[in-house]
């Protein structure tokens, strides 16, 4: 239909256009395919689309003029001459446009007055329908762009401005590591030069989190956790404007921190930007209040940073284990995660056993271990994590296979072991090795049969098996200082993998 009318009418004529909201007449505006445009005798402009034209009166054209596949059909010319023209059907194919019709150059009629917005509706409605509608990206001019301008290629790979708009949030930092299988980094921060940790979740840019890698310079907020300064809130350097609009996009997600820090970012360059300082008040009312939290996390001068732990950790992985030992004594001391301590110590004085070249030395690391542990048992909870971790991480290694059976006994009556059968059997093949060690074969069979009958084709169990039926080859199955060969938690996944299941998590003392 309105194929009709472009080809029939021009800009000015008077016409009468029933559509769904009712009967709109006006002077015409402008009108393509897709829509036409009236401006109302009382002076408002009103556009309706195609597909809400139902029907249309207006003065007979001098000619009538018909799509090429209207024309070429003799029916519908016959038509119109009988039941007259004002009675065309409206239903009319695609035309191309001839010299009376708007000249359309990429989607904008180039020959006749500028549309206007239309449509009447209150702005405080719509945001009661969507709050995010109300701000002002929403009300761009035709043909401006949403995408940042490192994603239309503004900026290079590495945050360098290439061709973009004033001003500008530039870099702070850059990227010396990315693990991209563990999915966390380090930033150098470029004006105090120290490294800040990073995780994937703090990418807060598409363009950055599908092209990480070391090299690309950064925008970023700095925080502290336990382990030190941290990055946050990381992105590629961009515009104001755009930047702007990610964090509205931050906001509509609900991501408040994101929004916020993106908007500091644009007030740290342009403290007077009002859209930014209206933004940064509408995330701060959006967002929720904060969680109650203890009276001590919640004052300022309580707050730990676990400072010496750290030390003691790095020096540790860097295997000066004196220094290491020192500095873990000392976090003890100043109440530093002193349960971590306490079995990363312990790790380290069976290390010290296992590697000792002479009898004298072994009784010695043993000796330093057990009373270690004796005098700090107290900071370790009494729960299953520390009973695997004693049984496993000192007991065993130790060769305390007294002990290190009291302890699995205790373990195999816990409810999340007793009732997972990958569990039950890891700890029954455990118990079974330490029997035989202790010259108890015959329990240790008795074990391995439990154990055989809740998971009858347990290869670690069946190897057990035929050790002690046949003692000749189980040497070959041992180390020098009498301990199973096979690595505890290598066992542990392999047992799981033929149960379906994991036994229960044994923690890494001394992992980072």
């Amino acid at each position: 239909m309105l194929t009709f009318i472009k080809l029939n009418y021009k800009i000015g004529d008077v016409i009468e256009v029933t559509c769904t909201e009712g009967v709109v007449k006006g002077q015409m505006e402008f009108v393509n395919d897709r829509m036409i445009v009236l401006r109302q005798p009382n002076g408002q402009i009103c556009g309706i689309a195609s597909g809400d034209v139902h029907s249309f009166r207006a003065e007979t054209p001098e000619s009538v003029v018909l799509p090429p596949a209207l024309a070429a059909d003799g029916e519908v010319a016959d038509l119109l001459e009988s039941v007259g023209k004002d009675s065309l059907p409206h239903a009319m194919d695609e035309s191309p446009q001839t010299d009376d019709a708007p000249v359309l150059t990429d989607g904008i009629a180039t020959n006749v007055v500028e549309p206007k917005v239309v449509g009447h509706i209150d702005l405080e409605k719509l945001q009661r329908i969507d709050p995010s509608l109300g701000r002002r990206k929403y009300f761009r001019k035709y043909g401006e762009s949403s995408e940042p301008e490192a994603a239309r290629g503004g900026l290079d790979d590495r945050g360098d401005e290439a061709a973009s708009q004033q001003p500008y949030v530039g870099a702070k930092g850059r990227i010396t590591f990315y693990h991209h299988e563990k999915r966390y980094g380090f930033i150098r921060d470029f004006e105090s030069d120290n490294d800040l940790y990073f995780y994937v979740q703090q990418v807060a840019d598409p363009s950055l989190y599908e092209n990480l890698r070391k090299g690309i310079k950064v925008v970023y907020s700095t925080a502290r956790n336990a382990q030190g300064l941290v990055a946050r809130c990381v992105h590629l350097p961009h515009t104001v404007k755009d930047l702007l609009l990610m964090a509205e996009d931050q906001l509509d997600k609900h991501r408040y921190q994101l929004a916020q820090d993106m908007t500091e970012h644009v007030l740290e360059v342009d403290p007077d930007n009002l859209g930014a300082q209206d933004l940064l008040k509408s995330v701060r009312e959006s967002m929720p209040e904060p969680k109650v939290r203890e009276e001590a996390e919640a004052d300022p001068d309580s707050y730990n940073p676990h400072v010496v732990y750290s030390q003691a950790k790095k020096a540790y992985l860097a295997k000066n284990y004196e220094q290491a030992e020192q500095l873990y004594n000392q976090a003890i001391q100043a109440n530093e995660k002193a349960e971590s301590c306490v079995k990363d110590l312990v790790t380290l004085y069976v290390s010290k056993f296992k590697q000792a070249e002479t009898d004298a030395e072994r009784e010695e690391a043993r000796q330093k271990a057990m009373s270690f542990l004796e005098a700090h048992r107290q900071l370790l909870p009494d729960n299953l994590t520390t009973k695997q971790f004693l049984a496993l991480n000192y007991h065993l290694p130790l060769l305390d296979f007294a002990r290190f059976i009291d302890v699995v006994n205790d373990i195999l009556e816990q409810p999340q072991v007793a009732e997972v059968v990958s569990r039950k059997v890891f700890y029954l093949w455990q118990k079974g090795i330490a029997l035989n060690k202790m010259g108890r074969p015959d329990e240790a069979l008795e074990v391995v049969k439990q154990g055989l009958d809740l998971a009858p084709r347990s290869r670690q169990l069946l190897n057990l098996q035929r050790q002690i039926l046949s003692p000749e080859e189980a040497g070959s199955e041992e180390d020098a200082d009498g301990t199973p060969s096979v690595d505890t938690e290598t066992s542990a996944a392999e047992a799981a993998s033929e149960q379906g299941d994991a036994p229960a998590a044994v923690e890494p003392a001394a992992e980072a």
